[in-house]
């Protein structure tokens, strides 16, 4: 009896422990700044700058570290949106290659900025007014994240996700077509990206946990994931970080697979509540029983 009491004190004590212990958290500034010498789109700006803030609000619960990232948004002509890091950070060679990491993604891990006071991630727009002005739905309240978007309307905020994704770690220099890289180097994206099958897939050990098998990425846009059919991959279309299309009328979010695939490129997770819940509530069980006998 003694010793099932002791036992009993141990287990809560574990649990008061782990109550009094906060989950690892992130904490990441996004200093905005606008490459947009005329002023041309300056009426937008404050609705750009909190989605990016929103936008990344949504990451870093899924990611522990601290970082102050400047994000620059520029205005270019392309056909819609496009984001990255602007630099790397050197992660380890593999034997064949020198692997590197997206520089946001290494100053969160890390806290130190491998670029100094340059600019961490860019985003462009088109620089054509037509998608900002009839293309784009900017949230009222972004932060909020739960008014319905118009039907005719493509989210803005869901696109900041996007594109703060490829900041992220949804990055390579690996060639969409033939597979083959540059030089000597690659991303920690590129190094799970294998081929077989008539495609390309990602084949990093977190990411095929949750999606069950190597992850089709899209044809010819291979820092995305998802195909349309025939192709493999069609389950992926409504993804955040699909690269065939964003619906009108639909609010993406970040999935469980978004999340392992960065976890797979080097970014650190937040140890997952439920699990620490259930863990708990396991504990308690034991607890309950012990005082029973």
């Amino acid at each position: 009896m003694k010793f099932k009491t002791s036992l009993a004190l141990t287990y809560f004590a574990t649990i008061s422990t782990l109550l009094a212990s906060p989950l690892a958290q992130s904490s990441v500034v996004y200093n905005v700044a606008f490459d947009d010498p005329f002023g041309e789109f300056a009426s937008y700006y404050d609705k750009i700058e909190t989605h990016v803030k929103a936008a990344g609000s949504l990451w870093e619960q899924y990611f522990t570290g601290n970082a102050n990232l400047e994000v620059t948004i520029g205005f270019h002509d392309i056909p819609r949106a496009d984001g990255r890091s602007t630099t790397t950070s050197y992660l380890f060679n593999n034997g064949s290659y020198s692997v590197w990491q997206a520089g946001a993604a290494s100053e969160i891990n890390t806290g130190i900025d491998p670029n100094g006071a340059t600019s961490d991630i860019e985003i462009n727009f088109s620089n054509s007014t037509d998608y900002l002005t009839n293309e784009l739905w900017f949230d009222p309240n972004p932060f909020d994240n739960i008014a319905d978007v118009p039907s005719n309307k493509t989210d803005a905020l869901s696109v900041f996700e996007h594109e703060l994704g490829h900041a992220l770690g949804f990055n390579g220099w690996i060639d969409s077509i033939t597979g083959v890289l540059p030089g000597d180097y690659e991303s920690s994206f590129d190094q799970y990206v294998i081929e077989h099958d008539g495609g390309f897939f990602f084949a990093g050990a977190n990411a095929r946990a949750v999606y069950g098998g190597d992850v089709p990425l899209t044809s010819g846009n291979i820092m995305h994931i998802g195909n349309s059919d025939p192709l493999a991959g069609a389950d992926l279309i409504s993804d955040l970080m699909n690269g065939v299309v964003f619906m009108r009328g639909t609010r993406y979010s970040i999935s469980a697979l978004d999340v392992a695939i960065l976890q797979d490129t080097g970014l650190s997770p937040v140890p997952a509540p439920p699990a620490l819940w259930l863990f708990i509530f396991g504990l308690a069980a034991i607890g309950l029983k012990i005082r029973k006998i």
